[in-house]
């Protein structure tokens, strides 16, 4: 009968042995399974994240480029009133200007003389 039973144990040991194999197995597979996943996850993430990105940079292009456009819109308008500024400072203008408002020349000077120890009042 010893022999039964050592062969049982041994059959148990051989079975338990068979089933930590089959376990140790599993968690390889496992574990396999999980890295999968992580990279699958890791790779739509990164991938997203470069969709971002370009699309965050197409969008700030455009809005550079938008105010570019406007920069020079705004130099262009400088420049015209500047012109304008200047041509409106010009001698002719002056001139057309003095006519316009009645203005007359000059005829005598006429300088007023105060004692030196004269002094404003101030208010």
């Amino acid at each position: 009968m010893s022999k039964y039973f050592s062969l049982c144990a041994r059959r148990e040991k051989n079975i338990k042995t068979k089933q930590t194999t089959k376990d140790r197995t599993k968690r390889v597979v496992n574990l396999f399974n999980v890295g999968r996943v992580f990279l699958v996850i890791s790779i739509v993430g990164l991938a997203g994240l470069y969709v971002f990105s370009v699309n965050n940079d197409s969008a700030k292009g455009f809005e550079l480029s938008r105010l570019e456009n406007q920069q020079k819109i705004l130099m262009e308008q400088n420049k015209q009133m500047e012109d304008k500024l200047q041509q409106s400072k010009s001698l002719v203008k002056v001139q057309e200007k003095v006519s316009v408002l009645n203005m007359v020349n000059v005829e005598a000077i006429e300088y007023l003389q105060l004692d030196n120890n004269t002094v404003a009042l101030a208010k």
